[in-house]
């Protein structure tokens, strides 16, 4: 068996021609998906780049995007995802075409010249987007302020797409620097694959494990954002994630406290469309904060919804998790993450659905800890779960807020749009 997968490894590889050390290759034949999917996972990602450099990581991965989709166009769907640490590309292919998905993975990773034109509109696409997400969007506000709050700092560091600042500053030369031959970390093949490794067991988990970075020891910080384009108080309780914490446990908690969420906090208007969610981490990425956040009525001041969140996190406390809540919770993550095994029933869907397939891969190749097998999850404990969340609401947390502005709009920044733009 290890013979057979070797030679699956090594012709993947071959195939690859990678130029920095060839990746560690996981192989998962699915012979009822009706495609194959490759992709790499690579180091880099939002949180590992300088404060002058922050968002360029976005920039040379959409230009290798644009140079493999150039050299191999014969490939049903294509994408990449820059996490905070870890970054995935990934690619859909037909069941014949295996070699054309080899082959697209290897333009990418292989050294990128763009024309002068095609780097400047990569630049200005990613700062366009750093900018939505530091300022358009209060509902990416809020976590970035949260992280503020935690390890200091300003929406310029810890922007959830960069730095616009940091981007408009880039030379050409900057960013080429960034281009050369680029060496994956580790590679995932899912669907009908040219070479049978036999009966091998699905892998548990396909990524890195990593510390995640120790929170500030600093006096608190309590940002609070006066935006002109709100109508109504954006609130959270930012929380950090003690080591002593299971994060598998806590992920679960955390999908209990959403589904419960969902009734005790329905959204309100504008919510969607400022992108806020109620709860935000990032469990694969190992992220080191937790964010409760809540809009409040439009005019309204900000202690209706903070009133609103405190009672929801005291309830939360007081009311562990129930099997029957905790069962559900495994059930949806598992399908959400796409963790192994793939349920017969979901093939044809994906097979269908190459870009959600592509999204799956992803999640895996830039995990910075280890995904567990959907019978692992089912199998944690209602009680393992209420021990990570009372372990998690245990810490202080940081308040931060995102409030209608009165007065004039600040410079460079755009004016209220019409009601229908407002969040």
């Amino acid at each position: 068996m290890r013979s057979v997968r070797l030679v699956g490894a090594l012709a993947v590889a071959a195939a690859l021609a990678a130029q920095g050390p060839a990746p560690h290759w996981q192989w998962q034949p699915l012979p009822e998906l009706p495609v194959v999917a490759l992709g790499l996972g690579y180091a880099g990602g939002y949180d590992t780049e300088s404060a002058v450099a922050r968002g360029v990581v976005a920039v040379t991965g959409e230009l290798r995007l644009q140079a493999a989709r150039a050299a191999v166009p014969e490939v049903l769907a294509s994408g990449i995802s820059i996490g905070p640490r870890r970054s995935a590309v990934w690619v859909v292919v037909g069941p014949d075409r295996f070699a054309q998905g080899a082959e697209f993975l290897r333009r990418f990773t292989n050294a990128v010249a763009p024309g002068a034109d095609h780097l400047a509109l990569g630049v200005a696409r990613a700062a366009l987007a750093a900018d939505d997400a530091a300022w358009l969007y209060p509902g990416e506000v809020v976590p970035a302020l949260g992280a503020v709050a935690w390890f200091g700092g300003d929406l310029d560091r810890h922007g959830r797409r960069g730095s616009a600042t940091a981007l408009a500053g880039l030379t050409a030369s900057q960013v080429q620097a960034s281009l050369g031959p680029l060496a994956p970390a580790v590679g995932l093949a899912v669907g009908r694959l040219p070479v049978d490794p036999g009966a091998a067991p699905l892998p548990a988990a396909v990524g890195w494990t990593a510390p995640a970075p120790a929170c500030s020891v600093a006096a608190p910080s309590l940002p609070v954002l006066h935006h002109p384009r709100v109508d109504g108080p954006f609130v959270a309780q930012v929380f950090a994630v003690p080591a002593t914490v299971d994060p598998t446990a806590l992920a679960l908690g955390l999908e209990v406290a959403r589904a419960r969420a969902a009734v005790a906090l329905p959204y309100r208007p504008a919510e969607a469309a400022a992108r806020l969610s109620r709860i935000t981490w990032d469990w694969p990425a190992a992220e080191p904060l937790v964010v409760f956040a809540r809009r409040g009525p439009n005019h309204a001041d900000r202690a209706e919804p903070e009133h609103e969140l405190q009672r929801f996190l005291a309830a939360l406390q007081q009311t562990p998790p129930a099997g029957p809540e905790v069962a559900a919770a495994a059930a949806a993550l598992g399908g959400e993450l796409g963790l192994w095994p793939w349920p017969a029933a979901e093939l044809g869907r994906l097979g269908a659905a190459p870009e959600d397939l592509g999204r799956r891969l992803a999640q895996h190749l830039r995990a910075a800890v280890p995904l567990p097998h959907r019978e692992a999850l089912s199998a944690v404990s209602a009680e393992a779960v209420a021990r990570a969340v009372q372990g998690l609401l245990a810490v202080p947390p940081r308040a931060v807020a995102v409030l209608p502005q009165a007065g004039p709009t600040p410079a460079g920044r755009p004016a209220p749009g019409r009601p229908r733009d407002r969040r």
